[in-house]
């Protein structure tokens, strides 16, 4: 299966999480990934548009809005309870089992500072982005963000030396941040509003077993239940593509956190010839996906 013939430049996060909002901004070149620079350092940078409810989420959130306590409530902006209200939709998330949620992912966006994430960096943030980069590529037919995340291009080893366990959930936590904001901007660009949910591919092509040391695998499991915790709601789809056999000792560690209707959008492939149907049969077109995913 052949890609494009100019594929879509890999984009580091902080480089362009706000695009450019007048058609006569110059461009960055494709063949030249951008600098890293804050929202507020670019020129025509504004927040990205609010997520919008759908109806039958509307009509839920009043009851867990006033199942908050009076301090929360002030702290929950429309992306939070979108996206909150949205990873929580099934009958037995009642309005003030929805709302202990907003109450726990408050406390610790204010106990991490996670709402000034896009104008100033988490601590080691370009320590971090080198040495465990993710990188956002075209969208889906349906608006869907793909962001990748790739193992070849990582140093777990050399990262867990150099940023502490704490800092780590930090500059996870601003890297989805942004991945929000920029899903934001495209929702509303492709006039869905209401979608929140972004495609995610991690690519394991070079993992051993000596990289899963126990500092790894925690590593590993402070990522995922900060995602589960605090960002229900923002991963549409997981493509893990090819996995090694010694996968599966990381698999165990994590499949028993995760609740069944996020397990059925996890999709375990191997190589190429796996995946690359699978993403595009999903509506990822061939420009939105990486050149070296096809190798």
């Amino acid at each position: 299966m052949r890609m494009q013939e100019e594929p879509v430049a890999e984009t580091p996060l902080l480089g362009s999480h706000f695009e450019p909002e007048h058609e006569d901004e110059a461009e960055t070149p494709q063949s030249k990934v951008p600098p890293i620079a804050l929202a507020h350092e670019q020129k025509g940078s504004v927040p990205p548009p609010p997520n919008a409810f759908s109806e039958a989420e509307a009509l839920r959130w009043p009851a867990i809005r006033e199942a908050l306590a009076d301090e929360t409530r002030q702290h929950v902006g429309q992306g939070l309870a979108v996206r909150v209200v949205r990873g929580y939709a099934a009958a037995s998330d009642t309005a003030p089992k929805v709302a202990a949620v907003l109450e726990k992912t408050v406390t610790w966006r204010r106990e991490y500072d996670v709402d000034a994430a896009l104008t100033k960096p988490a601590p080691a943030w370009e320590t971090y982005q080198r040495l465990w980069p993710c990188f956002v590529h075209g969208t889906d037919e349906h608006g869907r963000l793909v962001v990748c995340e790739r193992f070849g291009s990582m140093d777990v080893a050399q990262l867990l030396e150099e940023v502490s366990r704490d800092d780590m959930r930090r500059n996870r936590a601003q890297t989805l941040e942004i991945v929000e904001a920029l899903q934001a901007r495209a929702s509303a660009k492709h006039g869905t509003p209401d979608l929140t949910e972004h495609v995610h591919v991690f690519d394991l092509s070079g993992l051993r077993r000596r990289d899963l040391g126990l500092k790894t695998l925690n590593a590993i499991r402070d990522m995922v239940g900060l995602s589960l915790d605090h960002y229900p709601g923002a991963m549409e789809t997981l493509y893990v593509t090819n996995t090694p056999v010694v996968f599966q000792l990381v698999w165990r560690i994590i499949k028993p956190m995760l609740p069944a209707e996020v397990l059925g959008r996890v999709h375990l492939c191997g190589g190429a010839k796996e995946f690359l149907p699978k993403m595009i049969g999903a509506g990822c077109p061939l420009s939105s996906i990486p050149a070296w995913m096809a190798v």
